[in-house]
């Protein structure tokens, strides 16, 4: 459950991972580090009946750190359908201060 409540981008993308597709869409920099921009999207499903919840769009940007392969920030809009129900979410997400120091302390060891 811990990866859960750390990572809320492989919550939201868990559903959509067989069939999300990034695609190159330039690079930036945010912080003074280069990031590389993607934009997803969600490829065709294949055939045959889809069975539970069937992603059905997927849109947004990702930010990815080009020193770290951190996602540094992230802006997407999912949907998914199961019978008669639709579930739609985003995600909205930045990280920064990589790379600076944390200021943690090793203890020492006591005899």
């Amino acid at each position: 459950d811990l990866h859960h409540t750390w990572d809320p981008w492989s919550v939201t993308l868990d559903p959509f991972a067989r069939r999300a597709v990034f695609t190159a869409a330039g690079t930036d920099e945010i912080e003074g580090r280069g990031v590389h921009i993607f934009s997803l999207g969600l490829e065709p499903a294949g055939p045959g009946r889809q069975v539970g919840w069937t992603p059905v769009n997927l849109e947004g940007k990702v930010w990815i750190d080009d020193a770290t392969a951190v996602r540094l920030l992230a802006d997407l809009v999912a949907e998914a359908r199961s019978g008669d129900e639709t579930s739609r979410w985003s995600l909205k997400m930045s990280v920064n201060g990589i790379g600076l120091d944390p200021g943690v302390v090793r203890p020492t060891q006591t005899q």
